[in-house]
């Protein structure tokens, strides 16, 4: 390795802050204009050369740290100056990210500020109901009715600007011939909901699953018969699409259908779509929007969706605002907010109708992994029981066992190894059969029981295979709907094994629901699930989205989820969406909710499950590829006019007061806080921080393998400390050390200082178990599932390791140093922390010695004493007789143990580590020649200070997090994105888009393949292949399951080779272009393992011969 490599850190300047260029594009002022044209014109060549230029960033002066020494000893270099305002300003500029200047930032804030929504109307009503005596499984007395108590909440978000004069809700008026009238009497939510839309004013209902939203959702559509408009219904999914569709049939009659599937009667008053259709036809400009007068919204809370959510977020900003909405969504908390980024974006009045009403109430319980029972966890008033949730722990904790000695503890739930048996085992001991038994016995069924995983729903199911919940009747009427519905298939394809499989099941009232099933299949079980066909039906999470399915039992067979990065407790959110489908409203007086828990969840985490709050609507917005070159080809309309109306800027600004707020609280602190001599305080403090920055630069020289394996020998003695949490491990000696594997291919490449391992006897605390050591994971080394072996309360640094400001530390003081420089340098990095060492001597009699792997990183200092290492170290003998000789040198040396001098006896003598260490030296001497060196006032000097420097660090990420919350969010990402669009040619230096972007815009990808596949339909890679090899390579675009699969042949493999070649260039560009993209994980987000299956199936195989 060159050694200019090594100390470059010392010789270069720190870069300064980055600096987004450019400046924001100039739109039209009003809005009004931009939205009539939305999708019906492009951007010409003589507009695009008409547009911003982009400015250079306003230039921020840099500070070196390779000042001339003599300079560094009369001035030294500080950090920022926590008290000058002036300073702080130029900060918050650098942060804006307009190139356009401050100005026209200020004045564009001031614009935004005279816009604010306004929030009135604003009353709540209390309403109260009696129910039936609880007929769960905690009944209660017979003649014990329950009294519940529900809020309904309303207010309204009206604009500045708003063209007519709001009349109070109260006093609405009611037509005489309403456009629907209902056989039965509205909810009070859902009259007021109706009343704003009679008004012809937009809506946003906020309530439980099942409460009666779609009560609204259909007023707003009779009234667009009733005067000829017409209404777009939009749903997150397919399947919830289709159900509204034949749902809507039967009422209203004119009713169509648009999905990536099918589309039927696409002129009809009424269309149903997914809100991806509905962003496609705004981005055409299709000509049916011009006679849109409402949309409607359904489970709009799935905006917070992050690879999905987006879709929302651009269609609601695109659409006119003429257009009048109705959002339904699960109960949020800040429901009221988003109405008011709509009646910012749309110029309209747009009502918010919050209730907590759930028509059937619930009833929570817990089933210990392993029990006989459940216990009610939180009641039909929402009360959470603290002592039945303790109690169900305790059952879990229980339940684990406690005698690893008992060779079936796997099998009898005993032993330290028992694996909780949810479904393994003897089927009339598995605990899925206990529940499913106790819900028929009680006759709670039809009952969902939702898990996870594909897998295991088909296996649970096949583990109550045994128990059948039809009657003969029953069983002969699933027969008839199952082979009716399959009789559209061919002979062969009826013989696939999940269509075999499935039917004995269902005939059994038994049914599997996910995505891995037929589409045909899926169809079936939804309809024998409607008709009471199906008792036990087990889902994964998708069938509790939007779908009209309630059950009178949901059971969680586990709370924890993938999501797509790591597994994850389920959110409270995603808790009550699938909770919600228990309890039939008209049908049931209680829902019932059982969750088993097992000793993976913590306590804690189950509570915040079961008894937590919804999750906020945040924005989930993100700029791709399509929606730019989309924007691009619109002439009033640019991806900047997106980003300055997304719900995430408009949330960003929301924030702003009460940082304000903060802010104003931390400078009245910082200013009320009173410092004699505060100048020499400051200097003194100034020096100390910069010596310790030095000090860990020294350290990491030290530690690199080139200079510190060749003294690492049995016996000699070491500091550990680790660099990450700071934690004191003391001194330790060297057993041995080894050299780390090599990284492979995709993984991170490690610093030197991390390539080795060392195992080192160090001290311990006896609280911690010889397992809390994890294997695999040397001390230093962040990892996930690493642990602290050392208690902070027993650890050498008990006393605290933060220096206290006293200046013992300095070489001044230190005995034990040479003559040498550099040794006194080394010699000061390490006094404190070992006289802490010898403080904390008496205090570490319950700790004992064990072997830890440590990384390089983790040696702050080698000694230059060795001690004799005995043959047996590594048992309990040879541990304790280390241990003994470790605290006798320490009794030695109360003033510390003497180090190595890193150029004397390590021979490090390159110059830049030369002039590091003269550094040191000269701030330490300005350091002692401070009036406040030695001073017994020094320590409370400096803890006021330290605390008013924080306070200063605080204020200035507060400003930075005032002007980040009002610049425009995302403006650096999109201008990287746009470099690599011209990179590639699909748009001008003008911005003009050109026909590669207009083939891109026709491809709309959730993994971000549209400039892929463009690349390769330009440079002509699908001209020279069959149509059976197109459809092959295509799922590489579309397959995300993990399968194992057989190398693929010649035919195949080629074309893989050009695609991912192209990938790569793709990921390199933006590379280069300032993204932040892993080209490893791009091209391996293109799944193969699929195309030799379809391959087959184009060539004319069976599904029975390739499944």
């Amino acid at each position: 390795m060159d050694i200019d490599e090594l100390f470059e850190v010392f010789d270069k300047p720190p870069s300064g802050p980055s600096q987004p260029q450019g400046g924001r594009a100039t739109t039209p002022g009003d809005a009004s204009r931009k939205r009539k044209a939305v999708g019906l014109s492009e951007v010409s060549a003589e507009t695009a050369n008409k547009a911003a230029k982009d400015v250079p960033a306003i230039p921020i002066g840099e500070t070196s740290n390779d000042a001339d020494i003599s300079s560094a000893a009369e001035d030294v270099p500080m950090n920022e100056d926590d008290e000058e305002d002036k300073d702080d300003d130029e900060d918050d500029e650098g942060t804006n990210g307009d190139g356009n200047g401050v100005d026209k930032q200020n004045k564009r804030r001031k614009k935004d500020g005279e816009a604010e929504p306004v929030l009135t109307d604003t009353f709540q009503t209390a309403e109260s109901r009696e129910v039936a005596p609880a007929s769960g499984f905690a009944p209660q007395k017979e003649t014990e009715s329950l009294v519940l108590q529900h809020n309904i909440q309303h207010q309204v978000a009206l604009p500045p600007d708003l063209n007519y004069e709001y009349v109070p809700l109260s006093e609405h008026k009611r037509p005489a011939e309403p456009a629907r009238e209902y056989p039965f009497e509205l909810d009070p939510f859902q009259s007021m909901a109706i009343s704003s839309i009679e008004r012809e004013e937009s809506v946003l209902v906020s309530a439980h699953t099942s409460a009666g939203k779609t009560v609204v959702a259909e007023y707003a559509i009779a009234q667009c018969f009733k005067r000829n408009q017409r209404v777009i219904y939009t749903s997150p999914i397919k399947a919830l699409s289709n159900q509204k569709f034949r749902d809507f049939m039967g009422e209203f009659g004119d009713v169509g259908l648009m999905t990536g599937d099918i589309t039927i009667n696409p002129t009809a008053s009424c269309l149903v779509m997914t809100t991806e259709i509905l962003r496609s036809m705004l981005y055409r400009g299709s000509e049916i929007m011009r006679e849109v007068a409402w949309v409607v919204f359904d489970e709009i809370h799935y905006m917070r969706d992050k690879s999905r959510g987006v879709v929302w977020e651009e269609t609601i900003i695109l659409l006119p605002d003429k257009v009048r909405y109705v959002f339904l969504s699960a109960t949020i908390p800040n429901a009221f907010q988003f109405a008011e980024w709509i009646a910012k974006i749309h110029r309209q009045a747009c009502h918010v109708v919050y209730t907590d009403f759930r028509p059937t109430p619930l009833q929570n319980y817990c089933f210990p992994a392993g029990g006989d029972g459940i216990l009610l966890v939180v009641d039909e008033r929402g009360v959470f029981k603290e002592k039945n949730f303790n109690t169900a722990m305790a059952l879990v904790e229980q339940n684990k066992g406690a005698d690893p000695a008992d060779p079936n503890a796997k099998q009898n739930g005993r032993g330290k190894n028992k694996k909780i048996n949810k479904g393994g085992g003897n089927e009339s001991t598995s605990d899925i059969y206990k529940i499913i038994r106790m819900i028929m016995k009680k006759n709670f069924h039809p009952v969902i029981v939702f898990n996870f995983s594909k897998r295991e729903c088909e296996m649970l199911a096949l583990k109550i295979s045994g128990m059948n919940f039809n009657n003969e009747s029953e069983q002969a009427l699933v027969t008839k709907v199952f082979e009716n519905a399959i009789d559209t298939l061919s002979e062969t394809d009826r013989e696939l094994s999940q269509i075999t499989h499935l039917l004995p099941l269902l005939r059994k009232g038994i049914g599997v629901h996910h995505s891995g099933l037929l589409p045909i299949l899926k169809e079936i079980v939804e309809i024998l699930f409607q008709e009471n066909l199906i008792k036990v039906l087990f889902a994964t999470e998708t069938f509790s989205i939007g779908l009209n399915m309630p059950a009178r039992t949901v059971v969680f067979t586990q709370v924890r989820k993938f999501d797509g990065v790591s597994m994850r407790p389920l959110t409270s959110s995603e808790y009550i969406q699938m909770s919600g489908r228990a309890g039939r409203r008209g049908l049931d007086d209680r829902g019932i909710v059982i969750m088993m828990v097992d000793d993976k969840l913590e306590p804690e985490t189950a509570k915040a499950i079961v008894a937590g709050k919804q999750d906020r609507l945040n924005s989930a917005f993100h700029l791709g590829y399509n929606m730019i070159l989309n924007l691009q080809r619109i002439e009033t309309v640019s991806p900047e006019y997106m980003l300055e109306r997304c719900f995430f800027q408009f949330q960003n600004a929301a924030s702003v007061p009460a940082f304000e707020k903060e802010l104003k609280a931390l400078q009245h602190e910082r200013d009320s806080t009173i410092i004699p001599d505060e100048n020499t305080v400051k200097e003194y403090y100034k020096l100390r921080q910069l010596i310790e920055e030095y000090r860990k630069d020294m350290v990491l020289v030290m530690q690199h393998p080139n200079f510190c394996l060749p003294f690492l020998q049995p016996g000699r003695l070491v500091h550990i400390k680790t660099p990450g949490s700071g934690e004191d491990f003391g001194w330790g000696a060297v057993l041995s050390f080894s050299q780390r594997r090599a990284p492979k291919r995709g993984e991170d490449e490690v610093p030197p200082q991390e390539s080795y391992c060392v195992d080192v006897a160090l001290f311990i605390s006896d609280s911690k178990s010889a397992q809390s050591i994890a294997p695999g994971f040397p001390l230093g080394e962040v990892a996930p599932g690493a642990v602290p072996w050392v208690d902070n309360a027993n650890s050498s640094t008990a006393s605290g390791s933060e220096d206290n400001g006293s200046g013992d530390n300095t070489s001044g003081n230190d005995k034990n140093s040479k003559t040498s420089k550099a040794s006194k340098a080394s010699k000061a990095s390490n006094k404190k922390e070992d006289k802490d060492t010898n403080k904390e001597k008496s205090n570490m009699t319950d700790a004992r010695v064990e072997i830890v792997p440590c990384l390089l990183s983790t040696i702050v200092a080698m000694s230059k004493l060795r001690i004799f290492m005995p043959d047996n170290v590594t048992k309990s003998a040879g541990k304790d007789r280390t241990g003994k000789v470790i605290r006798e040198v320490q009794r030695r040396f109360p003033d510390g143990i003497p180090v190595l001098d890193p150029i004397e006896n390590m021979k490090i003598n390159d110059e830049s580590f030369k002039k590091l260490i003269r550094k040191i030296e000269l701030l330490e001497a300005k350091l002692l020649a401070n009036p406040l060196h030695g001073s017994p006032i020094l320590p409370e000097l400096w803890e006021k200070y330290h605390h008013k420097a924080e306070l200063g660090e605080k204020i200035k990420e507060k400003k930075k997090a005032i002007a980040q919350a009002h610049s425009i969010a995302q403006l650096d990402e999109l201008k990287s994105r746009k470099t690599v669009l011209r990179r590639l040619g699909f748009i001008n230096e003008d911005d003009v888009v050109q026909l590669k972007a207009r083939v891109a815009c026709q491809i709309s990808s959730t993994e971000g393949h549209e400039l892929l596949l463009s690349e390769l339909l330009f440079n002509r890679f699908f001209n020279d292949l069959s149509p059976e090899v197109v459809a092959s390579v295509m799922t590489c675009f579309l397959f995300d399951e993990k399968v194992e699969a057989p190398d693929l042949k010649e035919d195949l493999a080629k074309p893989l080779r050009e695609i991912k070649s192209q990938a790569k260039i793709i990921a390199k560009v933006s590379q280069e272009s300032k993204l932040d993209i892993n080209e490893e994980e791009y091209v391996a987000s293109l799944k193969w393992q699929l195309m030799e299956t379809v391959l087959a199936w184009a060539k004319g195989a069976s599904f029975a011969d390739i499944w």
